[in-house]
């Protein structure tokens, strides 16, 4: 969920940011404390907005800022996610291959309960395929250019 709204907000800002949303893209509209630019602004948006410097998308805007030459963040704390969300996913697959030998060992009580490791197999498997895909759509290559496009103005 957190990550979906990470996505969301970026989109946000994206088309905030960008010319159709913003006839005058080339307007220098991000003036403030002393720092000017279009970059500082995002990056005081994402603090007001309560996103900490150790937080994902904060540390994706860096990434993106400094030319993605930095460590990717989602390399990270995404990557591991994935990786648990997977091995989760295996546990249940060996579960559930053995449901028949559970449920007459423990019992037909057992039915719901493997019913219940089979939606989360699913569910699991659902949340990887997103992720997946939302790691894709943070690529340097797909998100750098939108952001010195839309961002940057270069």
């Amino acid at each position: 969920m957190r990550l979906a709204r990470n996505f969301t907000f970026l989109i946000t800002i994206h088309s905030f940011l960008s010319p159709s949303f913003h006839p005058h893209s080339t307007l220098d509209f991000c003036i403030g404390d002393g720092i000017i630019g279009p970059e500082a602004t995002v990056q005081r948006a994402l603090l007001e907005y309560g996103i900490k410097e150790d937080h994902l998308m904060f540390q994706s805007f860096l990434y993106y800022k400094n030319d993605c030459v930095t460590v990717n963040p989602w390399d990270g704390e995404v990557v591991l996610q994935v990786s648990s969300m997977q091995a989760s996913i295996e546990i249940a697959r060996t579960l559930l291959s053995q449901r028949d030998d559970i449920v007459s060992s423990c019992g037909s009580d057992m039915t719901p309960v493997m019913e219940q490791v089979s939606k989360l197999k699913n569910d699991l498997h659902t949340l990887v395929t997103g992720m997946d895909n939302a790691m894709e759509l943070a690529r340097c290559e797909r998100v750098l250019p939108l952001y010195r496009r839309y961002v940057v103005m270069i």
